[in-house]
């Protein structure tokens, strides 16, 4: 590994880890102020539901950041390739999610009250798809600096959000915003 490739990795590390740890603080004083506005119902379904969209978004991916990262052919290509399948794969993943939302609540061992939550929230899978080529690239260029600042402001914005709408009155609800309005 070349000097200059070792100086880039280790302050992209660096930048990443002291984001990380910097996050760290403020997230604990939201979530601790979210907790006293919110019902533990509320955290609870949201749980539920991110265990189905955290397992979909594992086969959506199809392993094409990988591809995009290990590629020695041409990127623009790979790129558009890879661009294409996440995004159809998404796309058809949470149409299935949207039409199989009761059963997938019920499997869940949740109540109705999950089924509209599950249906919206679904939307993260084709939000997530649309990160996977951007990401893919910025990784094979080793720019974890803007990685880092992509997941910094993503947190932000989403904690921003949900605390905001929990101070209004908007219940599990302002969970599920929080959630669609803070991915990169």
């Amino acid at each position: 590994m070349s000097d200059n490739l070792k100086v880039k990795t280790a302050r992209g590390s660096m930048f990443t880890g002291a984001v990380i740890v910097g996050l760290r603080p403020l997230s604990l004083v939201i979530d601790v102020l979210l907790l006293r506005l919110l019902n533990p119902e509320d955290f609870g379904l949201i749980a539920l539901a991110m265990i189905l969209f955290n397992t979909a978004n594992l086969f959506t991916d199809f392993g094409m950041r990988q591809a995009i990262v290990q590629t020695r052919d041409d990127l623009k290509k790979v790129a558009h390739y890879a661009f294409v399948m996440v995004m159809a794969g998404s796309i058809l993943v949470n149409g299935l999610v949207i039409a199989l939302a009761q059963p997938l609540a019920q499997l869940l061992g949740g109540t109705d009250a999950l089924v509209p939550i599950i249906t919206w929230l679904s939307l993260l899978i084709t939000i997530d798809g649309l990160w996977v080529v951007p990401d893919g690239l910025l990784r094979r260029d080793l720019r974890f600096k803007h990685l880092a600042l992509a997941q910094f402001m993503s947190d932000v914005r989403r904690r921003s959000a949900t605390v905001v709408l929990a101070f209004m009155g908007f219940g599990v609800w302002s969970l599920v915003i929080g959630q669609l309005g803070g991915k990169p």
